[in-house]
């Protein structure tokens, strides 16, 4: 982000990354009605969801040696810890909500005659 920095200043970057997740949170949510913005919303919080866990190596204080010199996971890295799981929650929406285009055989599944068809498949298994 310090790219960013030289070009924007902080208050210019500040604005940019504030942009992307307010403009983030309105695909997520008509995401429930949507599959595309499903699908935006989770690739643009994916890509956003990425560049926080690089935090870990390069702010200080992430890391506490306070109990016994083992380095435990501080207030802040503790939040930084956070966004890996909403990373994980990103790609999975992500993958959930993008069309499987590549078997042509799950492109129709919610048709009645595929559905027979597996039926049966299941029911001679």
């Amino acid at each position: 982000m310090n790219w960013l920095n030289d070009i924007l200043g902080v208050r210019g970057t500040s604005d940019v990354v504030g942009i992307v997740e307010l403009a983030t949170a309105p695909m997520l949510i008509a995401g429930a009605f949507n599959s595309f913005a499903s699908a935006l919303g989770a690739a643009i919080s994916s890509v956003t969801y990425i560049n926080t866990p690089t935090f870990f190596l390069s702010t200080l204080g992430v890391a506490e040696h306070s109990p016994g010199g083992f380095p435990a996971i501080s207030a802040l890295g503790q939040i930084l810890l956070e966004d890996l799981m909403l990373l994980a929650a990103s790609v999975l929406l992500l993958l959930g909500s993008a069309p499987p285009r590549l078997d042509p055989r799950w492109t129709s599944v919610r048709s009645a005659r595929l559905s027979g068809r597996l039926r049966g498949l299941l029911d001679a298994t």
